[in-house]
Formats: structure tokens, C-alpha cells, sequence
């Protein structure tokens, strides 16, 4: 008997306002939804629809966030949205229509070894997708327009992750078992750079600055080893570093404001019970943590991207599987 998937539909409307509250469920056969990386512990977040009761202090919180300035936004087409998803254990990428009701798939492409990270180019023409090998990791380019991997591009071992410059021109992929930045030329597809983290640092998250001009990369190789970097993009040098004030404090996705003031980055604590999840505010003109917000017990915050269709806020709660969307 084919297992069946239920995903949770919960609501915002523009700055994470809640309205009334309910649950509503979407099954899905296997080979749908549940094969493009989404488990029961995952959800997807619409606006101006309802939602279930146990999401409500967690939306009360994105409120609070959204409204002090954290914007979020993934690569989408306003026509037709799509979601490129990463399966680690199954090696491809599922492509999922959102704009179909309920969300299907309509690609699955082979990529490398265990993808961790997706990112899709500002111009939505390509996505990369970090292939965690613990020897040799790679990225693998896939043409949207195709749905095809036109480049396999070799980075450090154990690529975890990949963040654009505004203008499409440079991505920054974090390596976290050889501890470094490869920055790529995505006019050519080759490294153009590689950035040597000043210890072993495990990069986990990278976000680049509205401007450029700056690219933060959330380190968690240990609880010993927990701090944030950043880059100059113009040098392609680590010029500052971010220590996180509580031990055990473990960094993993960074999202940056509009106006390049603020840094978001999600936090899971080691010290079981319960997790202790919480998202830490960073200026970056001092490089200094400047606020910390606590999550609902059992949130996890591991790689939360958010985007819009069309006018409708949305947002993806995630534990395990990497989405981007164009």
C-alpha cells in the first residue's frame, strides 16, 4: 500500500499578521510529494490560507521577525513558481510546480552525491546544487529552462551550501569538511577563488550582502567552533569574525535584510533536552550579535527559505531537505 504524505498548510498575511486557525491536509502517493523530499516533520506555509493550531505560536514569532525587517526572499517566475528540492539519499533534485493545487512534481534530476544545498541564479535561469561528498564534493548546474545539469563543477569535500552575489555574476560554496569557500565565475562555471577559513570551522550557512560586497558564512564544525565570518568579496578575505555568546550555540542559515543592516542566523543549541532553537540578530556594522529570538519548543530552524507567489507570502519549514525556489 502506498504510504501517504500529509502536509500542513499554515497562514500570514502581509507581515506575518495570523488569522483564524485550523488544519487542512493534502495527501500525496508516493512518487509525489513525499519522494521530492518533504517528511511529515515538514510543512509548507501559504499566506491567506488557514492553519494548523500547534503553528501558532511559531507564526506569532515570524511576526515579530518580519516585522523587524527580515526579508527573505528566494529566486521565483510570478507565472509559474517553481521548487527545486534536494533528496541526499536518493542523489537528484525534484523540480515541484507550485502553482499547481496541490504542489507536484514535474522533474527529477540526477545530480551528484548527496545534495545538501540548491540556490537558484537572481536571474532564474540556472540552479546549483552542492553535492556533499566527504572526499570531493561538487556542484552541479542544471539549466531551468530544460531541467537538465549542463555543468559539474569540483569544489571542496563536503559542499553544504551556495549563496549568489546580487547580480549573479560570482557564487560563494561553503565546504565544511575542508573548511573553505569556492567562489565560482557562473559565466564560466569554474572556481575562481577559494577562501581558507582561519581554523577548522565546519561552514554550514552562506548569504551575500544586497550589495555585494560582503558574504556571511555560519561556521558549526563543534560547539567549540561557533561563529559566523565574513568575506570581502572584493579581496575574497575573511575580515571579520562573530563569536555567539552562549556555548553550544550551533549557526546554520544565515538570511540578510534588504538594507544590508542586520543578519539572521538560525541557531541550534547541542544540549539536548529539549533543542534549544532561537535565531540571533547580528549588525553587521559592528559584527556584533545585537538581539537573540527564541523559537517554540520542538522548531526546528535548519534552513528555512521563504519566498512569494505572485502577491501570497510563503514559507517552508524545514528539517532535513534544502529547497530553492525561481
Amino acid at each position: 500500500m502506498a504510504r501517504r504524505l500529509k502536509i500542513r498548510r499554515v497562514c500570514f498575511q502581509a507581515l506575518g499578521l495570523v488569522r483564524t486557525l485550523e488544519r487542512e491536509h493534502y495527501e500525496a502517493e508516493t512518487g509525489g510529494l513525499e519522494n521530492a523530499g518533504i517528511s511529515g516533520e515538514e510543512c509548507l506555509v501559504y499566506g491567506n490560507h488557514s492553519c494548523a493550531a500547534w503553528a501558532r505560536g511559531f507564526m506569532a514569532l515570524l511576526a515579530i521577525i518580519l516585522a523587524m525587517g527580515l526579508g527573505l526572499m528566494a529566486s521565483r517566475a510570478e507565472a509559474a513558481p517553481f521548487a527545486y528540492v534536494a533528496n541526499g539519499k536518493d542523489n537528484t533534485v525534484s523540480v515541484i510546480d507550485m502553482a499547481t493545487h496541490p504542489p507536484s512534481v514535474v522533474a527529477t534530476i540526477p545530480v551528484g552525491n548527496n545534495p545538501q544545498g540548491v540556490a537558484v541564479t537572481p536571474d532564474g535561469k540556472h540552479a546549483y546544487v552542492t553535492n556533499e561528498s566527504t572526499t570531493s564534493g561538487s556542484v552541479s548546474v542544471i539549466r531551468t529552462a530544460t531541467n537538465t545539469v549542463v555543468a559539474t563543477i569540483p569544489v571542496g569535500a563536503g559542499a553544504v551550501a551556495v549563496a549568489f552575489t546580487p547580480d549573479g555574476t560570482l557564487a560563494y560554496v561553503a565546504s565544511f569538511f575542508d573548511h573553505n569557500i569556492s567562489v565560482i565565475d557562473t559565466a564560466t562555471k569554474k572556481v575562481v577563488a577559494t577562501v581558507t577559513l582561519p581554523v577548522k570551522d565546519g561552514p554550514q550557512g552562506i548569504a551575500t550582502t544586497p550589495n555585494g560586497k560582503h558574504a556571511y558564512v555560519a561556521n558549526n564544525a563543534s560547539p567549540k567552533v561557533s561563529n559566523l565570518s565574513v568575506i570581502d568579496t572584493a579581496t575574497n578575505t575573511v575580515v571579520a569574525t562573530v563569536p555567539f555568546p552562549t556555548p553550544g550555540d550551533v549557526p546554520s542559515e544565515i538570511a540578510i535584510t534588504p538594507d544590508g543592516k542586520h543578519a539572521y542566523v538560525t541557531i541550534d543549541g547541542e544540549t539536548p533536552p529539549p533543542i534549544i532553537s532561537k535565531v540571533s540578530v547580528i549588525d553587521t556594522a559592528s559584527s556584533t550579535v545585537v538581539a537573540t529570538v527564541p523559537l517554540p519548543v520542538g522548531v526546528s530552524p535548519l534552513g528555512s527559505p521563504s519566498l512569494r507567489m505572485g502577491n501570497m507570502p510563503m514559507l517552508r519549514l524545514t528539517k532535513n531537505s534544502p529547497a530553492a525556489f525561481r
